[in-house]
């Protein structure tokens, strides 16, 4: 969930865990993710699902 929130514009304000499922209560940073260019949003999205081929795409971009 950590990792989550490193990579996208959120906050975790809480969560329980429990015998077979959970729930989790975010803060989404709205206004801090509309600053964000598109090919902002892919780079962050690469950080969790690996797609080697999108980023050679995207290489001259940044």
């Amino acid at each position: 969930m950590q990792k989550l929130a490193a990579i996208f514009a959120l906050d975790i304000a809480a969560y329980a865990v429990m015998s077979n499922h959970y729930h989790v209560v975010l803060y989404i940073d709205a206004k801090a993710a509309r600053t964000w260019s598109d090919t902002e949003v892919i780079f962050r999205w690469q950080e969790l699902f690996k797609a080697s081929n999108l980023s050679g795409c995207l290489s001259g971009l940044q």
